[in-house]
């Protein structure tokens, strides 16, 4: 079972689920799962920071160690217009 295919099927699912619930379609835009690029946050560094807790729970986002970006593995299966791309045959 190769990457590509696990990735176009994770893509497809979130594509389903998108169209099987269009009601939430604003927080489909804000929260695009379809971008390009991501930000990588290092886990590790959180936990070895404080291995009692690894986020602030009053500002959980402003407490996350990114350290640069990784490519979205299903970002390469979507248009715009959430239509999936005939990438792999």
């Amino acid at each position: 079972y190769s990457e590509n295919k696990f990735w176009k099927l994770v893509a497809q699912s979130i594509l389903e689920y998108q169209e099987y619930y269009p009601e939430y379609a604003s927080k489909y835009e804000k929260y695009d799962l379809f971008n390009d690029y991501f930000d990588r946050c290092c886990l590790n560094k959180l936990q070895l920071s404080n291995t009692k807790q690894m986020l602030n729970l009053t500002d959980p986002i402003n407490s996350l160690k990114l350290s640069g970006v990784l490519q979205n593995p299903i970002a390469k299966y979507v248009k715009k217009n959430l239509e999936i791309k005939e990438i792999l045959q």
